[in-house]
């Protein structure tokens, strides 16, 4: 039987096509009737069939006992869990639970609405994330500049002239935040109709050595070269109207004020850009009839990442490029997702506070930096419990804090598709399916699609052994640990829902919800 599908493992979401005889995968290509990905798809997303076959993979819940993990049942583990945190809650609060979600959980439709629920449900703030690492600094100017985390225009690659690229290597790894399935091919279509693509980056990438011109910069100072140009265009050529831009933008004449100081010539000794270099940039991206800037991790993880999203946000916006053709887009995608997350709750500024340095939730969650502390911190709520899903956070964070802190918890919960270093530390491993074994929607990266579109995959394949879909196990796990029967989402319904639907037979979905 064939089956239409896609590839989650990244924001490419190529189509493939499953070839299966009953329980087993026999082939996996990509789809070449796919209207997006248009039968591409990377080695990654071709390889996920042993993947769901690989022999190391966790296939029962395992509990620690001692130095080693014991194969138990599902009813045991849940059992056993559940116990646990109603007692840590009985004693310390609701806030003493938390959740880590790393990379994969935020390409899983189950996963991003039910673990939230699951924590919602419990009464805590302490969702914490993997997007922290490398995004947050997009996340955090997005809802200070659009009102919602989500909202990150998207290079419009079809129609652009100008293609500038900070702090990324397409050729290796896509794209990140915009739906561009063979990214390359796409950079390589600009040059072939007569465009122009810079690649910006300290060393020539890959993507530097097939496509465009490389123009090298000192690591850490992409935001230099965003002043420069602001100042060649707000100031040299004196081409920002704000009294133009005054009924859709607050805060114009501060942002060309900004750049005053930062002339190329000033920039040129930081960024190791010859001004004549940055202003003939400057004066390409404004004089373009569609361009686009596009940053990515190199950028975000670097000293100025927020300050250089918003400089690159700025200057499409004075320079016309911004929700034009060739430009950036704001996708509506194929729904109003905007719309949907505001009216959830998805996305927005919120009160919550980290005990320890009252750090703030950016995109719904806490910096995974600051999770040792508030496991160690002195304080009668501080973190106990800790449910750890598709992450590895031991792995994933620098220095010895996390090492440690882990070490303290009363409680950890690994829910993911192997053991991994953050196992070590765990008292329970719970096995999840992968993304041949679960249906899925992509809500979430609907708003990052220049093309609109939707796609549905039902689950191409049942789950092997014992392993569980994730919306099942923190429905779950609600349950087991006390969670309250009703909430503010219906995903928080569900279990209680299906603990009365169970008698009749019937059982409400994931995939109920989407229809």
């Amino acid at each position: 039987m064939k089956t239409r599908t896609f590839c989650r493992i990244c924001e490419a979401h190529c189509g493939l096509v499953a070839t299966t005889e009953g329980e087993r995968l026999v082939q996996l290509r990509a789809d070449r009737d796919h209207p997006v990905s248009r039968g591409y798809a990377c080695v990654k997303g071709l390889s996920l069939g042993a993947l769901h076959e690989d022999p190391d993979r966790l296939n029962h819940p395992m509990k620690r006992v001692g130095d080693t993990f014991v194969r138990i049942s599902w009813s045991q583990a849940l059992r056993e869990i559940g116990a646990r945190v109603r007692a840590l809650r009985a004693a310390h609060g609701d806030r003493c639970v938390a959740h880590y979600a790393g990379n994969p959980t935020f390409f899983s439709f189950q996963n991003v609405l039910f673990s939230a629920a699951f924590l919602e449900a419990l009464g805590s703030p302490n969702h914490f994330a993997s997007h922290s690492i490398d995004a947050n600094p997009k996340f955090d100017v997005a809802t200070q500049l659009y009102g919602l985390s989500i909202v990150h225009p998207v290079p419009d690659l079809e129609r652009t002239e100008l293609f500038v690229c900070l702090g990324s290597n397409p050729a290796i790894s896509q794209m990140s935040m915009v739906h561009a399935p063979n990214a390359l091919g796409r950079l390589q279509a600009i040059e072939a109709r007569g465009g122009r693509v810079v690649i910006v980056d300290p060393r020539r990438t890959e993507t530097a050595a097939k496509v465009g011109e490389h123009l090298p910069i000192r690591p850490g100072t992409d935001v230099y070269l965003l002043l420069a140009m602001l100042h060649v265009i707000a100031h040299e050529e004196r081409a920002v109207d704000a009294a133009a831009l005054a009924p859709v933008a607050r805060g114009t004449d501060a942002l060309v004020e900004a750049a005053r100081p930062w002339t190329p010539e000033r920039c040129a000794p930081l960024t190791g850009i010859p001004a004549e270099q940055s202003r003939a940039l400057a004066l390409a991206f404004l004089r373009a009839k569609g361009a686009c800037l596009y940053m990515s991790t190199g950028v975000n993880m670097g000293p100025f990442g927020s300050l250089a999203y918003w400089l690159l946000q700025g200057l499409h916006l004075v320079t016309g490029h911004l929700d034009a053709p060739g430009g950036l887009l704001v996708p509506r995608g194929a729904f109003d997702a905007f719309t949907m997350a505001k009216v959830l709750g998805l996305g927005t500024a919120d009160e919550h506070r980290t005990l320890a340095g009252g750090w703030h939730r950016v995109a719904g969650a806490f910096p995974i930096a600051a999770l040792p502390e508030e496991i160690t911190v002195d304080h009668p709520e501080r973190v106990r419990a800790l449910f750890v899903s598709c992450g590895n956070p031991l792995h994933s964070t620098p220095g010895a804090a996390m090492e440690a802190a882990l070490g303290e918890l009363d409680l950890l919960v690994s829910i993911d598709l192997y053991p991994n270093e953050t196992a070590r530390f765990a008292d329970y491993l719970l096995p999840a399916t992968d993304m041949l074994e679960r249906s899925d929607f992509p809500v979430s990266w609907t708003v990052l699609q220049p093309t609109p579109h939707a796609q549905y995959t039902p689950a191409v394949l049942p789950p092997k052994h014992e392993r569980r879909e994730e919306w099942r196990i923190f429905g779950d796990l609600a349950r087991a640990c006390g969670a309250k029967p009703l909430g503010a989402s219906l995903c928080q319904l569900v279990p209680g829902l299906n603990a009365l639907l169970g008698r009749l037979g019937l059982e409400l979905t994931p995939d109920h919800l989407l229809a």
